[in-house]
């Protein structure tokens, strides 16, 4: 059961990747996370993560700096050092409290720096912190709007919220995670059609239909300029 007080439903479509080759870590770290509402995946070296990262963008990485294969502050830097992965928050965490280990983490270009051995309600709030800072650099407001899919402009569903990163869409047809969709929808106001690719980053039942969070790939910049008028849009509670 989450601990009282939990913020279970802020957090329930937020994915945590954590890096630890101790399995000891990484079981307490996913016992406290999961009832807390995020979804964990896991990865134990630097090479695995990697890896996963090129699979599925998470929305939160915690990052050991002791890897068997190099160290966690490289893989923070690689983060840091491109458009694709920079955005994403990293709390790196390590078992040395010293001053030369901890300006590694920060020097790397960490959000956050947590000490091991990690403390439950630590953990939480510096997550809890973190995941909402990631909330607010992309705005999802609630609009619906009617999503086809490529071949014949099949329907596909209708979005439950939409932001500038990708949708929350509802729909009868469940697909896996990591598959790949092209997708069309209009502006309401305009008529203007975007078509992109849209990668399945979370599946959750919905009483008979599917919740799914769809991530856009290949925006172009008109179609990114016209997405941020929507959702600017409907930010402001404007009518469509």
């Amino acid at each position: 059961m989450p601990p009282a007080g939990a913020n279970v439903m802020a957090n329930v479509w937020k994915t945590v990747l954590i890096v630890d080759d101790s399995r000891l870590f990484l079981d307490f770290e996913r016992e406290i996370l999961e009832p807390w509402g995020c979804r964990v995946r896991e990865a134990i070296s630097f090479k695995d993560a990697e890896a996963a990262l090129r699979e599925e963008r998470p929305d939160l990485v915690l990052l050991d700096l002791t890897l068997p294969d190099r160290g966690g502050d490289a893989l923070c830097r690689l983060m840091k050092a491109g458009p694709a992965l920079a955005s994403i928050p990293v709390i790196m965490v390590s078992s040395s409290d010293r001053i030369e280990d901890v300006q590694r983490c920060i020097d790397a270009g960490c959000d956050d720096y947590l000490s091991k051995p990690i403390q439950a309600e630590v953990l939480r709030a510096k997550v809890d912190r973190a995941l909402g800072v990631a909330a607010r650099g992309s705005l999802r407001v609630p609009i619906q709007i009617r999503i086809t899919k490529s071949k014949g402009d099949d329907f596909f569903g209708y979005t439950r919220d939409v932001s500038e990163t990708g949708i929350a869409l509802v729909t009868d047809e469940p697909l896996p995670l990591s598959r790949r969709v092209e997708i069309h929808f209009r502006d309401p106001e305009t008529a203007h059609r975007i078509r992109c690719t849209a990668v399945v980053r979370r599946v959750a039942p919905m009483g008979s239909s599917h919740l799914l969070g769809l991530a856009f790939e290949g925006l172009s910049d008109a179609d990114r300029g016209v997405l941020r008028r929507i959702i600017g849009a409907g930010a402001r509670g404007e009518e469509r």
